[in-house]
């Protein structure tokens, strides 16, 4: 038996959503019909810069564990040449 493409089930290279039909090269996400566009627009902005700063946060954390390890190797010098 040979294997549909599911392609050809469901049409080339459109998506059904929430009864329109978007190419699927756009970015779009699902968004309530209840929901208006500038709602949708700066919830996507807030989630956009929430992934931004928790990159940049954790970018610090490596730093600052980074430094945690040179201070203990530091201080393990000092408590060595006090001996």
């Amino acid at each position: 038996m040979d294997r549909l493409d599911i392609n050809s089930m469901y049409g080339r290279n459109t998506i059904q959503e929430g009864g329109s039909h978007r190419s699927k090269t756009q970015k779009h996400s699902y968004s309530p019909p209840d929901v208006d566009n500038d709602t949708t627009t700066s919830i996507s902005k807030l989630f956009k810069e929430n992934r931004l700063l928790q990159k940049e946060l954790d970018i610090v954390k490596q730093e600052l564990a980074k430094e945690k390890v040179k201070t203990s190797m530091l201080e393990n010098q000092i408590n060595a040449t006090r001996i």
